[in-house]
């Protein structure tokens, strides 16, 4: 699935601003596809903090990961949704409005902070998308998650 190139967009723009790259939309690691789309809806397929096809971190959050860490790996997350999201548009961001997402935690025994953690996300989408990025979210804990990552943020969108 690919997209014609476009001029960078007002979302790309707060994001670089902000100090953050959009990388490339990651592929899937499994057999599914990355994104579908039902009329103005988009379907972003959940993503994992990789980078370069490799996880950023592996563990538990609140074993191997701090509260802390768990939030960036989030946050990787996010990114990766972002580009699976102009990727998923055709290109073009500024037209994108956040419905809802679904924040997975790999947890140890005890750690409830997954609302927390899955804040690495929200606040990345808010700054990247404005009032657009607002959203509702659902926080779950898992007991395991693919490739032993700590943290899987799933999308819902809207083209407007």
């Amino acid at each position: 699935m690919t997209t014609a190139v476009t001029a960078t967009s007002e979302v790309e723009k707060r994001l670089s601003a902000a100090g953050h790259t959009l990388p490339p939309a990651p592929r899937p690691a499994a057999a599914y596809i990355p994104w579908t789309r039902s009329g103005k809806l988009l379907f972003i397929a959940g993503q994992i903090p990789v980078k370069d096809g490799k996880p950023v971190l592996t563990g538990k959050c609140g074993k191997e990961l701090t509260l802390e860490q768990a939030k960036q790996m989030a946050q990787v997350c996010a990114l990766n949704a972002i580009a699976a999201l102009k990727e998923a548009s055709g290109g073009s961001l500024d037209h994108v409005r956040l419905l809802r997402t679904v924040n997975l935690a790999n947890c140890a025994p005890g750690f409830t902070d997954i609302h927390l953690a899955a804040n690495g996300a929200s606040d990345l989408f808010l700054l990247a998308f404005g009032e657009k990025g607002n959203n509702a979210h659902n926080s779950v804990g898992m007991a395991e998650l693919p490739l032993n990552v700590p943290f899987e943020v799933e999308v819902t969108a809207e083209l407007e």
